[in-house]
């Protein structure tokens, strides 16, 4: 899809999973080639900030190289898993359950027979 040249997706990605990383005052609307292009790299730079593994080049993103801008949402993905969980939080973490991190959606077997009734 060409739209996701402009690299906006990317910066709402990262802001999703860190809300405070990206500086919109430093984003372009992406519609010139040179736009884009610092788009991208600011892209690149703010991933990295987090400590994302970086493999591709502000080039991937704006000629939309399929391969190269998988493995950059993937590295988000998997920097975004490492991250421990709040349980304050106001807006749960997708993925919280699957991975096991909260206890009210971990499986146990004694939390079966601790939950089932007692006879009386």
């Amino acid at each position: 899809d060409k739209s996701l040249s402009s690299g906006l997706f990317f910066l709402d990605l990262l802001s999703a999973v860190e809300p405070r990383v990206v500086n919109w005052n430093l984003v372009t609307k992406g519609e010139s080639d040179e736009e884009k292009k610092l788009n991208a790299t600011y892209i690149i730079s703010v991933a990295r900030k987090l400590g994302c593994s970086i493999f591709l080049l502000p080039e991937d993103i704006t000629e939309v190289n399929q391969k190269m801008m998988l493995t950059l949402t993937a590295s988000i993905m998997y920097w975004s898993l490492q991250q421990p969980t709040d349980e304050s939080e106001s807006s749960p973490r997708c993925c919280s359950a699957s991975r096991g991190t909260s206890p009210e959606h971990s499986f146990d077997e004694t939390s079966i027979s601790d939950s089932a009734p007692s006879p009386s």
